[in-house]
């Protein structure tokens, strides 16, 4: 199918043109069970571990042709599909959460959910500030 682009203009002008596009995609949300458990290590025991966790998603993502939206804390959101073509999003995006969940060092418990779907993608905000969605 192809994809329909819908355009909103609130003022004349391109910066203010809102070009969004209709795929199918898979979201995917992965945080760490506990890991406030680490501040109680120190802040450098909960640093080090948020870094190995993050660096680890950030890498199984990429290989399986995923975005790493963004990350708060310790749950990170990936996307296979929507700014980055991906015909196979959903296997892709089952497979990485396959990848994540294999055995880390230090070990690591994780809760990972999946969305697949249709969704307008494309920039959203205003003239100051926009983003991917």
């Amino acid at each position: 199918t192809s994809a329909s682009t819908v355009a909103v203009s609130a003022k004349e002008g391109p910066a203010n043109k809102i070009d969004l596009k209709f795929k199918r995609v898979t979201l995917m949300l992965t945080n760490m069970k506990n890991s406030t458990q680490y501040l109680a290590r120190g802040i450098q025991a909960f640093e080090d571990m948020h870094s190995t966790y993050l660096a680890m998603c950030l890498q199984k993502v990429i290989t399986r042709k995923g975005v790493l939206d963004y990350f708060h804390g310790d749950q990170v959101c990936a996307s296979f599909g929507g700014s980055r073509p991906c015909s196979l999003h959903a296997e892709m995006a089952a497979r990485c959460a396959c990848d994540i969940h294999q055995p880390t060092e230090p070990a690591m418990e994780l809760y990972t959910g999946l969305a697949s779907g249709k969704a307008y993608c494309g920039d959203l905000g205003c003239s100051e500030m926009k983003s991917f969605t």
